[in-house]
């Protein structure tokens, strides 16, 4: 609050300009008597106070008293501000009052920072004019202030606001806009500035879409902010692909809103954009490679399908009959077997071949992992057996011969690939059984006479490695005599290593188990059966690994 100079006694100059006149003592403490001045005063709102030239308080109300924490007129009377503020403050009021009193001009509607006696800041809005007597000499000064403390708090929580959207407009990346009921920008941010290409915002006020888009896209913004302005609705997320005027293609991902007036009237509308053209071209380019991927995918899946028809084609439709002469039902040799790849085409094979009217030669092997690569191996192993069968019908043999040959084709450099096999040859007219195994499983013997089940004996010193793994290995023929009714079982290791929801495998052990549970059946039955089993075990109905039986039976010697 803006006052004279304090008193010589209080320590400070008093102000004594060279046109102002002695002081008017007796018309100041004429104010003091005036009692009908004085109680109009003190029912005064604002602040009143009347000082003398030399700054000392004649006359105040209620409301001033208040503000200095003083009671009664006569606690004021002759004392000056610096009674009251502090040394700073005083001296800025102490200086107004010089001006006023000096120029002889009025101070008006002065904002000033008051602290209260009780510590509490004010704004005082104060003016201040000079006091002369009828016969023009100044005696003093007169103040009213009114206490305008809300509204400055209202103006700095606005100003506050307008900090905050400011920063919020000019400091945040997406695209900020503001629109009238026409769609006219009436405040953009810097980011949409460059985002259409120019200096300032200023230049995009009063604009349209119309100006800066391409006639499409500028009215489906428009059919959009109108739908807002009629519903007064909120547009969300609505992905924009933006057409600009020189030809150029963005895409924005927008939110829209009505904007309200403090009558809750909708004068238009506001939103924000970001930029996602990135983003959508790379879902486009990803869009465009999903479409090739499915295209290679499915002429994948056609060739696999052919694959699995010529794979499939590989396998006996119809069994050779001993003799030849004979028909299915009277061949004194009989075949059955079942073959389930874990994919479209395997990695397991097996073929029957007529060595002569009395003789017949079986092969199944399994070649590592399954899927494309492995049956590719098959389709060699398929071709060179053709080739060996015209060199040699005895099994070790035959499997020496084929594991020198895959050297150098399933020995990559990066990895090794190989094939577990067994061999067999059966002769219907003596019964005799010859047959090797490479790294495979020995087939099952059942003995219907006896009703067993064992696997075959493997004599040779040493059980022969798997198929190209050792360039120099030898593998041995052994030999058993099998009876009418007898039969063998040659199996791939889809089914022992097939594994439950604990992570057991059925194994060797249960395998052995539901052949001999399952030895009577017929063989189609017999296979089924045992696929059964297995199921059971492992809970479903799919497995891991390529699945293949064979059954050869000795029905009658020749």
């Amino acid at each position: 609050m803006s006052n004279p100079g304090p008193s010589a006694a209080d320590g400070a100059t008093p102000f004594n300009p060279e046109h102002v006149t002695s002081p008017g003592i007796s018309a100041l403490e004429h104010l003091r008597n005036d009692h009908l001045l004085l109680s109009l005063l003190e029912n005064i709102p604002d602040v009143i106070y009347v000082k003398d030239l030399e700054g000392r308080y004649q006359v105040d109300n209620r409301a001033h008293r208040r503000l200095l924490g003083v009671t009664g007129l006569n606690n004021i009377v002759d004392k000056t501000v610096f009674d009251f503020f502090q040394e700073a403050e005083a001296r800025l009021y102490q200086a107004d009052d010089h001006q006023v009193l000096s120029s002889g001009e009025p101070q008006i509607n002065v904002i000033e920072k008051v602290t209260d006696s009780e510590g509490t800041l004010h704004w005082i809005s104060t003016s201040k004019v000079p006091l002369y007597t009828p016969q023009g000499g100044a005696i003093g000064l007169i103040g009213i202030g009114q206490d305008v403390t809300p509204q400055m708090k209202t103006q700095q929580a606005l100003e506050q606001e307008k900090y905050i959207l400011d920063a919020l407009m000019e400091r945040i990346p997406d695209f900020i806009y503001f629109k009238d009921k026409e769609s006219h920008f009436i405040r953009v941010n810097h980011a949409l500035a460059e985002r259409i290409g120019v200096v300032s915002p200023g230049e995009i006020i009063g604009k349209s879409d119309f100006d800066l888009f391409t006639e499409e896209h500028a009215q489906e913004a428009y059919a959009d902010e109108k739908l807002i302005i009629e519903t007064g609705e909120s547009l969300l997320g609505k992905e924009e692909k933006e057409n600009w005027v020189d030809g150029k293609l963005t895409w924005s991902s927008s939110s829209k809103m009505p904007l309200f007036d403090s009558g809750g009237q909708v004068v238009g509308t506001f939103g924000m954009s970001r930029d996602m053209t990135q983003q959508k071209q790379d879902q486009l380019r990803l869009a465009e490679y999903a479409a090739r991927l499915r295209d290679v995918n499915e002429r994948m899946q056609e060739d696999l399908r052919l694959a699995s028809e010529l794979q499939f084609s590989f396998l006996p439709s119809e069994y050779p009959t001993f003799p030849s002469s004979a028909c299915k039902e009277t061949s004194a040799i009989g075949f059955a077997h079942h073959y389930q790849p874990c994919g479209t085409v395997g990695g397991d094979f097996f073929s029957v071949r007529p060595l002569s009217d009395t003789t017949a030669a079986v092969f199944l092997c399994d070649v590592m992992g399954h899927g494309v690569r492995s049956a590719l191996v098959t389709g060699i192993m398929r071709t060179l057996l053709a080739d060996l069968y015209t060199v040699s019908s005895e099994p070790g043999l035959l499997l020496t011969q084929m594991n020198q040959k895959l050297q150098g084709t399933l020995r990559l450099e990066w990895e090794t690939i190989f094939a577990t096999a067994t061999c067999l040859v059966l002769n219907s007219a003596t019964g005799t059984l010859q047959y090797a195994v490479a790294g495979h499983s020995s087939p099952l013997l059942i003995r219907s006479s006896r009703g067993t089940v064992q696997p075959l004996r493997v004599r040779s010193p040493e059980p022969g490695p798997a198929l190209g793994l050792a360039p120099d290995a030898e593998y041995w023929t052994d030999t058993e005599r099998l009876l009418p009714g007898d039969r063998i079982v040659l199996f791939t290791d889809g089914l022992q290593e097939a594994m439950n929801e604990e992570g057991e495998f059925f194994g060797e052990d249960q395998f052995l188990e539901a052949v001999q549970a399952e030895r009577d059946r017929r063989a189609d039955l017999f296979f089924e059966h045992i696929l059964r089993r297995v199921m059971r075990f492992q809970g479903r109905e799919d497995f891991e690994d390529d699945v293949c039986m064979l059954a050869v039976e000795l029905r009658r010697l020749q």
